[in-house]
């Protein structure tokens, strides 16, 4: 029986990937998924899982362990709570301690399918004039990546130019490229399926609510922030359709200075776009907003309808989160946000899942006739 709130199964690929539950070894579980700030890329997500390895189990020199000769790099590794994938990827080191005391341990490091795109490189070609998301699903299918895993592509709204892609080109910092210049969002989800989103897709997902009034979801910690990180005023934007497009706002640099932002790696094929991209980043940057970036739940106590709700939240989902204050005006203040990072923390007797969460507002984009996105004063008019 599992010590620990979550499932991790190990998977052998012998003409057919096997997966054997492997919890009653576990000791700890740490995953790391997402990204911790607006405009960064999403990274690769990680989990560290600790395991009791007194039997030997987990020792690649055991020619007795159930899985000889297959405790190796590469092999796969998923884990769940309540039949909610939290992760899934890919073992790349296994550190193993011999204790003099027989309480050795074997510690596995893995990663998701982003650090197997890391590290392959695309052969020179031309792509055709294509969206986004044909592009995409173009690059996974090209010579040298063939990738065969799960993914779940958008169509895109951006249309990208015929740019000769060089030889030996990084096939993740390509796609990187590529979800810059729609303004999506590529992540792998926690199930292992690579994900593109275009911009402003209307989420599937229900919107979970979070306070501490005792009537929604309770969390544990809110974190708030009001900085200049995100200020950016005079955005420099460039593809190869054209000369740079510059757009700035006068009344913040008079207020704050100038801040700027460069992006010269966009792939789409007019200016036009590229001009509309620089014209959203300042119109959502120019004014630091005071914004919710966090917030923890502890799993273990919540109603089993709260604990499936959080489990299953995902990175792009959206949530509403609820502060209420016992001095000053408002009492309470409710901001619509986007998980953008998830951290889970497991070990015996405690399961604490962090959010990173980002302003809605650059997610979302003016949607006329959509319940969700329809709303007046809700988001910016798409380009």
């Amino acid at each position: 029986m599992s010590l620990i709130d979550c499932k991790v199964e190990i998977g052998i690929d012998d003409s057919g990937i096997v997966w054997t539950d492997i919890s009653t070894h576990v000791q700890t579980v740490q995953i790391t998924r997402g990204r911790s700030r607006q405009l960064d890329y999403f990274s690769s997500g990680t989990a560290t899982i600790t395991l009791k390895n007194a039997s030997r189990t987990f020792d690649p020199l055991n020619e007795d362990s159930p899985f000889y000769p297959d405790i190796t790099p590469r092999c796969l590794m998923r884990v769940s709570s309540e039949d909610e994938f939290l992760f899934t990827g890919f073992v790349n080191d296994w550190d193993l301690s011999y204790d003099i005391a027989n309480q050795d341990i074997a510690v596995a490091y893995c990663s998701d399918v982003f650090t197997i795109l890391a590290n392959q490189q695309l052969r020179a070609f031309t792509p055709s004039t294509q969206l986004t998301g044909a592009r995409i699903n173009t690059v996974l299918a090209r010579s040298g990546v063939d990738f065969t895993g799960t993914k779940s592509i958008s169509t895109g709204l951006s249309t990208l130019g015929n740019y000769a892609v060089p030889a030996n080109t990084n096939v993740l910092n390509y796609l990187r490229q590529v979800e810059r210049s729609e303004l999506g969002s590529l992540f792998v989800s926690a199930d292992g399926t690579l994900v593109f989103r275009q911009r402003g897709e209307i989420p599937s997902s229900p919107i979970l609510q979070f306070s501490d009034d005792g009537v929604d979801i309770p969390y544990l910690s809110l974190e708030n922030q009001f900085g200049d990180e995100l200020l950016y005023n005079y955005v420099v934007a460039d593809s190869p359709a054209g000369s740079e497009q510059i757009k700035s706002d006068a009344t913040s640099i008079a207020k704050y200075q100038t801040s700027q932002l460069n992006w010269s790696d966009l792939l789409n094929n007019s200016t036009t776009e590229v001009s509309s991209i620089a014209q959203t980043i300042v119109g959502r940057y120019k004014d630091p907003k005071v914004r919710f970036t966090g917030f923890s739940v502890q799993i273990l106590g919540l109603s089993s309808a709260h604990k499936l709700s959080v489990l299953a939240a995902d990175l792009t989902d959206f949530v509403e989160l609820t502060k209420s204050f016992a001095e000053g005006t408002p009492s309470s203040v409710m901001q619509l946000s986007v998980i953008s990072g998830i951290r889970h923390d497991i070990r015996p007797g405690s399961h604490v899942i962090s959010f990173t969460v980002e302003n809605a507002e650059a997610y979302l984009f003016l949607v006329l006739g959509d319940s969700f996105a329809g709303r007046l004063d809700f988001g910016q008019l798409d380009f």
